[in-house]
């Protein structure tokens, strides 16, 4: 019973350690189908072109925001965003980058930011918001 006792509490310290990171995603052009690609990132990852990032979510496109939420430890994350409107899992550009799929970064920076223009610092509950941009 004092081993259960100790393995619950264990837990429960572990998971207090662990933060809210609320991400808004706004600008999304639902009219194009598809699915959104959310990406996110730990310090150290090659941003934002990693194969595994750290988490991956995939979304089907039929409304114009979304709202997720992480729960991670403290430390240095950043994110990108891809409107997949074909399904064929990578961006898609256009000429010189314009007239592709909608894409969207961490502290809102264009054309291929680097991960510490992009770095969100989660040390307490965070939430942050990415425009789509197309």
């Amino acid at each position: 019973m004092k081993k259960l006792a100790l393995v619950f509490m264990l837990s429960a310290s572990v998971s207090l350690l662990a933060l809210n990171l609320n991400l808004h995603i706004y600008g999304i052009d639902k009219s194009q189908k598809g699915q959104l690609i959310v990406k996110l990132f730990k310090q150290g990852m090659s941003f934002p072109d990693e194969i595994k990032p750290f988490k991956v979510d995939k979304l089907p496109v039929n409304r114009d925001e979304v709202i997720l939420n992480y729960r991670l430890k403290k430390g240095e994350y950043a994110i990108s965003s891809i409107h997949d409107s074909n399904r064929n899992g990578k961006e898609d550009s256009g000429f010189l980058i314009f007239g592709g799929e909608g894409y969207g970064y961490s502290n809102n920076y264009k054309f291929f930011p680097s991960f510490k223009k992009s770095q969100i610092n989660v040390n307490t509950d965070t939430t942050i918001k990415i425009r789509m941009n197309y």
